[in-house]
């Protein structure tokens, strides 16, 4: 072969491989899809560390089938560099949730009547418990202890027995003391739709080793007592809602 005929056929194969061969360049940003990458492809060694954010990301162009399994590592994506947009949620799957009952809460209730003198503010005597968690309970003073700082939900219900007279009163004592404040009180008087039953709530944010307890009052001129609704006579309850 001639040195003309060589020239040529290099040439050739040279225009072949330009049209034909297997690698194509990707024109202009954001343009990788799905359909660009094969499944299994991508893995954590392919992503220097803290590389990925926002904008390099398509919306809803991540597909499971494009990831080797447990090949992306926390280490790849910068710190909240991955909002939900970007990622497509019908491949989603398996992911964990925390359980309701694993969260900080005491859940109690006083099966045993009390009795309220005139005038007395009265702690509101606990004798079940329900359920506990990260949330202890001192059975002398009926108080509930928080173990984990947080924001927290506090509800209480108290039933009295039917009465003509006064107003009956339902508190929480938060770090209670001689001079501690009531909180989220609620007042029933004689004659009203819920007058037998009392119930109150607060939201509060608590530090580890914060109290609460539920405490009641009336002052219908003599003593008044719990009555039974449904198994309980008073309830209280916390529950943690967040940081």
């Amino acid at each position: 072969m001639n040195a003309a005929r060589a020239s040529l056929a290099l040439s050739a194969l040279a225009l072949f491989l330009a049209l034909g061969g297997g690698a194509v360049a990707l024109q202009g940003k954001n343009s990788v899809n799905s359909g660009d990458i094969k499944a299994g492809a991508v893995k954590s060694s392919d992503v220097k560390d803290d590389a990925l954010k926002r904008a390099d990301i398509k919306d809803d162009a991540i597909a499971s089938p494009q990831l080797d399994d447990g090949a992306v590592a926390a280490a790849d994506v910068a710190p909240d560099g991955l909002t939900g947009d970007v990622v497509d949620e019908s491949t989603l799957a398996g992911l964990g949730t925390t359980a309701f009952d694993a969260l900080p809460h005491a859940v109690l209730t006083a099966t045993s009547q009390q009795t309220f003198g005139n005038n007395f503010h009265d702690t509101v005597e606990m004798d079940t418990v329900v359920s506990l968690e990260d949330v202890s309970f001192d059975d002398a003073t009926d108080r509930l202890t928080v173990n984990s700082p947080g924001l927290y939900l506090a509800s209480g219900w108290i039933a009295w027995e039917a009465n003509a007279g006064g107003a009956r009163r339902l508190d929480f004592r938060k770090n209670f003391n001689a001079g501690a404040f009531f909180l989220g009180g609620q007042t029933a008087l004689p004659g009203a739709p819920t007058a037998d039953q009392l119930s109150t709530s607060w939201l509060d944010q608590f530090e580890a080793g914060d109290t609460i307890e539920l405490a009641a009052s009336q002052d219908t001129g003599g003593n008044v007592g719990t009555a039974l609704i449904h198994g309980r006579r008073a309830s209280l309850a916390v529950h943690w809602l967040g940081p």
